[in-house]
């Protein structure tokens, strides 16, 4: 295992993920404040209707192309045009089915603006996927990564700038759309050298990538059928507000997922090429990357339980926001489970199961929509907020597929001791939740509370050995990278 590539791509895409989280909590401070609850609920609304058409267009070749270029770097021209013809023409078509379909429902000029410039943008998304799959199997993340923060950087400015401007709502939908162009641009720079050579591939190539990303595209279904179906659920059962009202929630929930997201991006094509080269080192790898999500997993969650309505005070919402606040107590017990499940799904994916992967995916699939529905009709019934039946409904959904991953992974490659892990990554919380509680109690709590909160957990987890040698091994070799770059 080459230690230095493992190190770098884990500290160029955990530095664009902290910035990205960083530009992300900006326009969340922003967005919410301008746009008031029920127009929060209609952007959301139209990107997840969007979302939900196109969620066939990658058709499932982002895995595809991250494990077979790790394999052989060779086939990158030709498994990318593949990609790419596939994607072009099935986004264009699903682009013309949901302009359809908003018209069609009889929704409002508005959302049929908001629906197309979405719509469009999800197909820019697409192209500029496969753009950043073929990097992330080249294992060049430093390259990927600018073109997320240029993506970043340009979307959290043009929106901060349009809301000071009192721009209209479809100009805040089209930024989305802009800034997706943008980081395609920047991606298509990588391979300067590659687009002479590219060539109209062969039939079988595009057949072969089509095959093969079946099964990934079943779990790709779901994960998005899991992301987008709440808020059109919502959107016909309840009203706008209560679609803002989740997505408020949701998307602070959303950003504490940059951890987890950065570590197995980097490492899902070292764990494919491990997999393939050594079972030892694929195990021990899969048990450090499991115990550094865990270790920061566990606190984001107790935060998120301990004091939602701090949060939501922080942020300067309205004050109709505070509906937002058990939707983010039910989100901040669904943080474990995502982050777990996040580590373990990316174990399943990088061992080649993806077909007990896609069977899995199905059935979620085929609980999750009822599911949202009668969680929606049952929180709109008991608590007259549709949100929390929503997210509750997510969160009984994740604990299904993390135990579904559990049970298609080797026995003994995670075993007792990531469960011990766990225990002490929470035992090492409490003192935190307690300080957290008490200090929200007697004083004003703002982003100075940081600072002890995390010197209590440090302390705790040193104490209760939460890290052991290995981890720390991989964590110096992280740090020693970064001083040489």
């Amino acid at each position: 295992m080459n230690r230095h590539r493992v190190a770098r791509n884990l500290l160029a895409t955990l530095a664009t993920q902290l910035i990205s989280w960083a530009l992300t909590f900006a326009v969340m401070l922003y967005l919410p404040r301008y746009v008031g609850d029920a127009g929060l609920g209609q952007l959301t609304f139209a990107a997840s209707l969007a979302g939900f058409f196109g969620v066939l267009v990658p058709l499932g070749t982002s895995t595809v192309l991250v494990k077979e270029i790790a394999r052989d770097r060779g086939r990158t021209g030709e498994l990318l045009t593949a990609a790419l013809l596939l994607r072009v023409p099935l986004g264009l078509a699903m682009t013309g089915l949901a302009i359809a379909a908003v018209g069609a429902l009889g929704y409002s000029g508005l959302i049929r603006t908001l629906v197309t410039v979405a719509a469009l943008g999800m197909v820019v998304g697409a192209l500029n996927d496969a753009l950043a799959s073929a990097l992330q199997g080249q294992e060049n993340l430093p390259r990927q990564s600018a073109a997320v923060l240029v993506e970043k950087f340009l979307s959290s400015g043009l929106t901060v700038a349009l809301v000071l401007h009192k721009a209209p709502l479809w100009t805040l939908a089209a930024v989305g759309l802009f800034t997706g162009a943008a980081s395609l641009l920047v991606n298509l720079t990588a391979f300067r050298a590659l687009l002479p050579t590219l060539r109209w591939p062969d039939w079988t190539t595009v057949r072969y990538v089509a095959v093969a990303g079946l099964p990934f595209m079943g779990w790709t279904v779901f994960r998005t059928l899991y992301g987008q179906t709440d808020p059109i659920v919502l959107k016909l059962l309840t009203n706008d507000a209560t679609v803002g009202w989740y997505s408020a929630a949701f998307r602070l929930v959303g950003t504490t997922m940059f951890l987890p997201t950065a570590i197995t991006t980097a490492l899902l094509p070292t764990l494919s090429r491990l997999h393939q080269e050594s079972e030892e080192d694929f195990a021990r790898l899969a048990r450090r990357t499991l115990a550094f999500v865990m270790l920061c997993g566990v606190p984001v969650s107790f935060v998120l339980l301990a004091m939602p309505e701090r949060l939501i005070a922080l942020m300067h919402y309205p004050a109709r926001f505070a509906h937002s606040v058990p939707v983010l107590r039910v989100g901040g017990l669904g943080v474990l489970l995502w982050f777990a499940a996040a580590v373990l799904g990316t174990l399943v994916i990088a061992r080649d199961a993806q077909g007990r992967m896609f069977r899995a995916s199905v059935w979620a699939t085929l609980l999750g929509v009822p599911a949202c529905f009668l969680g929606t009709w049952l929180g709109s019934r008991l608590w007259g907020n549709g949100a929390v039946g929503a997210i509750a409904s997510d969160v009984a959904l994740e604990a299904f597929l993390l135990g579904a991953y559990w049970r298609m992974l080797p026995r003994g490659l995670l075993g007792r001791e990531s469960l011990s892990l766990m225990g002490r990554c929470v035992a090492a919380s409490l003192p935190m939740a307690g300080f957290l509680m008490l200090v929200a109690h007697y004083l004003p709590v703002g982003a100075w509370v940081a600072v002890p909160c995390t010197l209590i957990y440090m302390l705790m987890c040193w104490g209760l050995r939460c890290l052991g040698p290995q981890d720390m091994a991989l964590a110096r070799s992280v740090l020693v990278r970064k001083a040489e770059v």
